[in-house]
């Protein structure tokens, strides 16, 4: 005869006795443990009926995460988060496929499911098996290596657009921008230093005056448009006269 769990024997069984452990995962059905063949159990209250809090009887991984229950019952993790207590380490929960919450199921972590983490293994009772300050699940899929704490924070290089005007591009210097591209201020006024184009613009350089020349009266005449000596074209004559008309004021 068989129990509540276990199947009707075939034909030609019925001297046989009942399994304990139908869905051979190491827990026994009911709530008794069996000799060696399975550690107490699923069916905690023997009512024949599966409660939330229970594993399935008749399903060796009732969380559907790659590893059997029993071997969650009896895994031993170094990670914090721990389903049972009572037992020696950590172990992962048989109802919860991602017993760390990092968004990789057990079996993923656990990758020979062999309820122990191994050499190449991420830990699935620990969310950041690292310690690098990133979870596991995002660490995976983003491409970084979720065993190295090194990699959890990657630098990255922002393009500098020195001279502050987003269309100049992000290699210029003071040397190569454009003449009416804003620069930082580099100490010589030309720009506020921000970089955000508040800064003054290159501008070419203005060209220098000419220098004035004034009347040399105590000797040769000197004319501020000659820089050779008098003008041959002024006869000496009329300059005699202008220098005598100032005088007489």
């Amino acid at each position: 005869m068989a129990d509540r769990w276990n199947r009707a024997p075939f034909q030609g069984e019925a001297s046989q006795p009942p399994r304990p452990d139908c869905s051979f995962d190491g827990l026994c059905d009911g709530s008794n443990a069996v000799g060696i063949v399975c550690i107490r159990g699923e069916d905690l209250n023997n009512d024949g009926v599966r409660s939330p809090t229970e594993t399935d009887p008749l399903n060796p991984d009732t969380d559907g995460d790659g590893i059997s229950d029993g071997v969650e019952v009896r895994s031993n993790y170094p990670g914090p988060i721990d389903a049972d207590p009572v037992r020696p380490g950590s172990q992962t929960d048989p109802l919860n496929p991602d017993s760390d919450g990092d968004g990789l199921p057990d079996g993923a972590e656990d990758r020979n499911k062999n309820g122990s983490r191994d050499a190449g293994e991420t830990d699935p009772t620990n969310p950041d098996s690292d310690g690098g300050g990133v979870d596991d699940g995002t660490e995976v899929g983003r491409g970084s290596d979720p065993l190295d704490p090194a990699d959890d924070f990657p630098v990255v290089e922002e393009p500098v657009d020195v001279c502050g005007d987003d269309v100049c591009g992000s290699t210029e210097d003071s040397t190569t921008c454009p003449a009416d591209c804003p620069v930082p201020d580099d100490g010589t006024g030309e720009g506020d230093g921000d970089g955000d184009g508040g800064g003054g613009l290159i501008l070419p350089e203005p060209e220098p005056e000419p220098e004035a020349r004034l009347l040399n009266i105590a000797g040769s005449a000197i004319y501020a448009c000659s820089g050779t000596g008098a003008d041959p074209a002024v006869p000496a004559a009329l300059l005699l006269m202008v220098l005598l008309r100032r005088r007489r004021r």
